[in-house]
């Protein structure tokens, strides 16, 4: 019987290809514990939905107009881990405050194209000289790589999708968490 504060929508990561909407289950319980109602989803990416559809940002537009119909007198929010911080850094960019009224990306991949970078260096063997202090084995940056390029395909849409994230097109509160060390999100 708490009162709800606020709503959000639990964008989960996974490497722009995995997670569905049972991933990150602390995160929302967390969430739901200080009084949010909490929407997790399973949507749409990879392989089976590339960047250039636009098929992964549909999906999730459905779920914001779900969740901002369902509990319309609350602040709606967005949060999202890893690939999930990117996309709701992006929607809280396309959508703007009057459906979005904060942001909390959770150690999101706000630029792929970096990452990618970041990848590739790990895979030739160069992460350290090229000044990464913690990076993965050229195994895993090849399997994360792959998975990525299955939803981006390429390096100029990655690029975009930075570069699109970097001019604040409107003013949303917005809380960035990001961890000390993190092998995914350099």
């Amino acid at each position: 019987n708490t009162p709800i504060r606020a709503a959000v929508f639990f964008i989960h990561g996974g490497i722009f290809s995995f997670g569905d909407c049972h991933s990150h289950p602390i995160i929302a319980h967390a969430l739901t514990n200080m009084g949010l109602a909490v929407v997790t989803a399973s949507f749409r990416n990879g392989e089976e939905a590339p960047h250039r559809t636009n098929i992964t940002m549909r999906d999730l537009r459905d779920v914001v107009d779900f969740v901002r119909g369902k509990w319309k007198d609350v602040p709606f929010g967005l949060v999202g881990s890893s690939s999930g911080g990117f996309f709701a850094l992006s929607l809280s960019q396309t959508l703007g405050p009057s459906i979005i009224s904060f942001c909390i990306p959770i150690c999101p991949v706000a630029h792929p194209l970096k990452r990618a970078t970041y990848l590739r260096s790990c895979i030739s063997g160069n992460a350290q000289s090229d000044g990464y202090k913690h990076f993965h084995d050229p195994e895993k940056a090849a399997f994360i790589l792959e998975k990525q390029l299955g939803f981006w395909l390429d390096d100029e849409s990655m690029m975009e999708a930075g570069e699109s994230l970097k001019s604040k097109t409107h003013d949303i509160p917005t809380l960035l968490i990001m961890g000390s060390v993190d092998k995914n999100v350099p």
